[in-house]
């Protein structure tokens, strides 16, 4: 009789001990999941597909283009940038994908904060908001001028303001765009910088709509620089993305090494 009785302790203890076990919130090494039970680890260990995916870092380098880092996940890889949560935004892999753990965005604009996603081949995502920095430093002592223009069957015309009735009618037919003459003062040496014009709409959408690089020798003068930039692409943007053409005031500004070093605005009517 005593026998069974141990016996039965025993058995309650064993069965006690495998119930909490079983009940107790556990997380899988590999994803980082957390799993109720001793039996949902035992299912999830079967279908685990790896390390959870983490954006480790973002950084806005010198020539204003961000680096977004992660760690986690399966190979390969996409990565995805939105101006706002709900907007389209662009994805971006190679023909096999991205195999590596990081990636460099080169259009962004400085002084906006993007959405940005990873995503791996399991479709695990991770996400940060992160506003691409800014400064503003004019070393060169540089300016510019700019004259609105449109261009319709190779004849070019300059006019005052923009019309958001006209562009959103004519953009299969007309081309707009900028003349600009950008003069620099003195510089102490010859440098190369790299260079981006960023146009600014009203309704706080930006977009690079030309970059490069600008080498300015040294002296007196650095130079002028005339250029044609079109915005017929940043308009589109706007008219597919918002179903109009804000009016108001838009910004033009140059940035040369991540400093906006001037600013223009032209205006768009009725």
């Amino acid at each position: 009789m005593h026998k069974r009785i141990v016996a039965v302790i025993l058995l309650v203890c064993m069965f006690m001990s495998f119930h909490t076990a079983a009940l107790a919130d556990s997380r899988c090494p590999d994803c980082g999941e957390i799993l109720p039970s001793t039996f949902a680890q035992r299912a999830h260990k079967l279908s685990c597909t790896g390390s959870s995916l983490k954006i480790t870092s973002c950084t806005t380098n010198y020539d204003g283009s961000v680096t977004v880092k992660w760690s986690g996940g399966t190979a390969p890889y996409s990565v995805h940038y939105a101006f706002a949560e709900g907007d389209p935004g662009f994805w971006w892999t190679d023909e096999d994908g991205l195999r590596g753990n990081s990636f460099t965005f080169e259009w962004l604009a400085p002084g906006v904060e993007y959405v940005l996603t990873v995503k791996d081949s399991n479709d695990k995502r991770a996400t940060r908001n992160h506003e691409v920095s800014s400064y503003v430093y004019n070393e060169i002592g540089c300016n510019f001028s700019l004259q609105p223009r449109t261009r319709i069957n190779g004849e070019v015309s300059n006019v005052k303001n923009f019309s958001s009735y006209r562009i959103t009618t004519d953009l299969p037919f007309t081309e707009y765009g900028m003349h600009i003459k950008l003069t620099n003062a003195q510089l102490a040496r010859a440098r190369s910088y790299h260079f981006k014009y960023v146009v600014y709409a009203p309704n706080g959408w930006a977009e690079v709509v030309w970059a490069g690089e600008l080498d300015l020798p040294k002296g007196r003068n650095g130079g002028t620089v005339w250029k044609f930039i079109p915005v017929t692409g940043f308009f589109e943007t706007l008219d597919t993305w918002y179903g109009d053409i804000p009016r108001g005031n838009y910004e033009v500004a140059l940035y040369l090494d991540d400093a906006r070093v001037v600013t223009k605005t032209f205006y768009v009517g009725s």
